[in-house]
């Protein structure tokens, strides 16, 4: 009942001075919110910002020191390995002699991709060598398991493309994909 006495002396303007002073500390405290939620929003902004430049710098770097100068030898590599359809082509008996020595012509022709190119990617992300790695070697395998199948007829045209050059394309395929989804982190 002192409560209502003591706000029944009250007029409009003391209500209004009070209200004044909750939406003053109000507004305080929602301008305080907003400065410290927009420095961390700035601060989020600026390392994304650095994280996103440097990735750019790494790929600019992995495009120019890796890729450029071993793009030659990865088409060579796999020129070389759609050349082997001119050497079963060729009329030549296929004999154990004749698969050991496409064998090692393509075991060859992989150890060369793997010194120039591939191996220099370990100190790049180990990550993306070991998926490059993986679809060489895949590819060798599977090569020379279809070359000592003594099932195929290889010296077929259709049969050396469906069995051997559809995964030696499909192999490129899958390099140039890995290659060019490497995002540099």
């Amino acid at each position: 009942m002192v409560f209502l006495c003591f706000l029944s002396s009250w007029s409009i303007s003391d209500f209004a001075d009070i209200s004044n002073i909750f939406i003053a500390i109000f507004n305080l405290f929602l301008a305080g919110y907003i400065f410290i939620y927009q420095r961390d929003k700035d601060r989020a902004s600026k390392v994304e910002a650095l994280t996103i430049e440097e990735r750019n710098i790494r790929l600019q770097w992995f495009k120019e020191l890796i890729i450029q100068p071993n793009l030659n030898q990865i088409n060579t590599f796999y020129s070389n390995l759609h050349d082997l359809e001119a050497k079963f082509a060729s009329g030549t008996t296929i004999d154990d002699t004749f698969r050991i020595s496409i064998s090692d012509y393509i075991k060859n022709e992989s150890s060369v991709l793997r010194k120039s190119f591939y191996d220099i990617l370990r100190s790049v992300n180990s990550n993306l060598h070991c998926k490059i790695e993986s679809n060489i070697d895949n590819l060798i395998d599977n090569l020379i398991s279809q070359i000592f199948n003594p099932g195929l007829n290889l010296n077929h045209k259709p049969t050396f493309n469906k069995e051997i050059t559809s995964l030696i394309s499909y192999s490129k395929n899958d390099l140039i994909s890995v290659i060019y989804n490497y995002k540099g982190i």
